[in-house]
């Protein structure tokens, strides 16, 4: 029990310092792509973790977040860009239209599990992308939308140091709510859903309203953080919200721990700076990239932040156990 107090104070005091980095990055990183990089670190924080409370705390394996991103996104383009309405009554609607279609996706396929749910999700997210590459008269096809007016305050349009203090305080908004809801008798329920769905059913859980209301929150988040896409590259197309975004954001979860506040955290910031730190080795960077994936996931099966939350052990610790593993198998053998 001391222990577990240990790491969750160890946990809030990394949460801190991680915010206060986050609240003056801009102060002394000031060259113009740094600064993107930063607003794209803000958003993949929000959308991992929508993703982790899906997948870390309710244990769904869903394989379609970019399509409700991508939602998001064309939705605030369509009624802000064509129909011309308030750029925020376009970011609410962006939340709640892609919580609407999560929702009507989750009623008939939460019954499966496992694979099958993540066959099932990812069918689903293919057949978004083929509406926004097909649906002319909507989404203008492969071309996209473009011109999508930029929030303005006093007067002065949104600049990149601007959408990143927006993106990180819907970023922080979203943990927050993810945070609240797994402190909660709720939470409580998701994460005995996560280990055993039948026993929760057993003991008097409704699961499949849990479900329906992690896939809509998780849902919603996504739309919103595809609404800030939008204005902030100002032009969304189908090829922006692909399979691959989706298996992205799954990776930013599993890599910085499921079911931790900080993992998520870690493993967007991880995963969007680590390919441009890597840029100077040219064709070597993504086998690099990879290569320090496999390695993290062999010893730290539980992500990088896991042992915070879940008692696990340092990465150290973990190397010289196995170490100490190899050489009492070998005196065996002998």
């Amino acid at each position: 029990m001391k222990e577990k107090l240990k790491n969750i104070k160890k946990e809030k005091l990394f949460g801190i310092l991680v915010l206060l980095f986050a609240l003056t990055a801009p102060l002394f990183i000031t060259k113009a792509y740094n600064v993107h990089l930063l607003v794209l670190c803000a958003i993949y924080v929000g959308l991992a973790t929508s993703m982790n409370l899906i997948l870390g705390y309710t244990g769904l394996f869903t394989l379609c977040h970019a399509a409700f991103f991508g939602m998001g996104a064309y939705t605030t383009a369509i009624l802000v860009g064509k129909f011309g309405l308030p750029i925020w009554t376009g970011f609410v609607c962006s939340g709640f239209i892609a919580a609407l279609f999560g929702l009507l996706i989750a009623w008939p396929s939460l019954r499966l599990r496992g694979d099958y749910l993540a066959i099932v999700t990812l069918g689903f997210g293919q057949i978004v992308r083929l509406i926004e590459l097909n649906e002319q008269w909507l989404t203008n096809g492969a071309m996209g939308i473009t011109a999508i007016p930029k929030p303005k305050w006093f007067g002065q349009s949104f600049g990149k140091v601007q959408f990143y203090y927006l993106a990180l305080v819907i970023a922080l908004l979203i943990i927050f709510i993810v945070y609240r809801i797994a402190h909660t008798r709720i939470g409580r329920a998701l994460i005995a859903i996560r280990e055993d769905d039948r026993a929760a059913m057993a003991i008097g859980i409704n699961v499949r309203s849990y479900k329906m209301l992690a896939f809509g929150v998780g849902c919603f988040t996504a739309g919103l953080m595809g609404s800030v896409y939008a204005h902030y590259i100002s032009f969304v197309a189908p090829d922006q919200y692909t399979f691959q975004i989706s298996v992205n954001i799954f990776i930013m979860v599993v890599l910085g721990g499921m079911g931790t506040t900080m993992g998520p955290v870690i493993g967007a910031c991880l995963l969007t700076l680590l390919p441009e730190v890597l840029r100077f080795i040219g064709d070597w960077r993504m086998l690099i990239y990879g290569l320090l994936l496999v390695v993290c996931m062999i010893f730290r099966p539980q992500g990088i932040m896991g042992s915070f939350q879940i008692g696990g052990t340092s990465i150290w610790t973990t190397i010289r156990r196995r170490i100490e593993r190899g050489k009492h198998s070998r005196k065996g053998v002998e």
